[in-house]
């Protein structure tokens, strides 16, 4: 029998539901990413989409988005992986 701290299944439960996030984040950006370059008018698709959904974005011709939201995404697991050693 192996004997396992509460707090290390605490954050492998939250690495799950981070990476769980992760990957339906992934999976939207780039169905949306892909959708923008296929209009006629990326910063008009953009405008409708956040209109439609009430957020505010901006439009970036470089498509940082992605870039984003990986760097966000590693400063969490950072944040976890501090307040476990912690």
């Amino acid at each position: 029998m192996i004997f396992k701290y509460e707090a290390y299944n605490n954050l492998l439960a939250d690495l799950g539901r981070l990476d769980y996030v992760v990957e339906i984040s992934e999976i939207s950006i780039k169905d949306f990413l892909k959708k923008m370059s296929q209009s006629n008018d990326p910063e008009s698709y953009l405008k409708q989409k956040s209109n439609e959904f009430d957020i505010m974005v901006s439009y970036d011709q470089s498509n940082n988005y992605y870039n984003q939201i990986v760097l966000g995404n590693i400063s969490n697991v950072y944040h976890l992986g501090e307040t476990f050693f912690l």
